[in-house]
């Protein structure tokens, strides 16, 4: 009797240890923070029957620089400042406060218009 008893409150602190494990996990997954968004995105999806790859740098003085290809081929590129306000990441085009794109950080990915990009560095 006290065997069984034994491992079933075992089975019960392992299930509970278990899922406060996985609410810190997910809790610290959520949110941006300047250190977990420094680094490479990238992200490639097909639109019109071409397949686009963007890849976005992020470095830790607000700095970023972008490219975009298309079919294997150069397409644009831009550089400017950028900054996080919780958790949408701003990015001021050459600087300029009028011309920016916002991403949305969420679970460790960005995402843009509904593109999901995937942090590789």
């Amino acid at each position: 009797m006290l065997k069984k008893l034994s491992d079933r409150c075992i089975k019960k602190i392992a299930v509970l240890l278990a899922a406060v494990l996985c609410c810190a996990f997910l809790a610290g997954c959520g949110e941006a923070t300047d250190e977990n968004i420094i680094g490479l995105w990238e992200s490639t999806y097909s639109e019109n029957g071409k397949e686009i790859k963007s890849s976005i740098a992020l470095n830790a003085y607000g700095e970023y620089g972008k490219v975009v290809m298309i079919n294997g081929e150069f397409s644009a590129a831009d550089i400017g400042t950028y900054k996080r306000e919780e958790n949408t990441i701003i990015l001021y085009k050459n600087g300029e406060d009028s011309n920016v794109e916002e991403y949305e950080y969420y679970m460790g990915k960005l995402t843009n218009n509904g593109h999901k990009f995937i942090k590789t560095e």
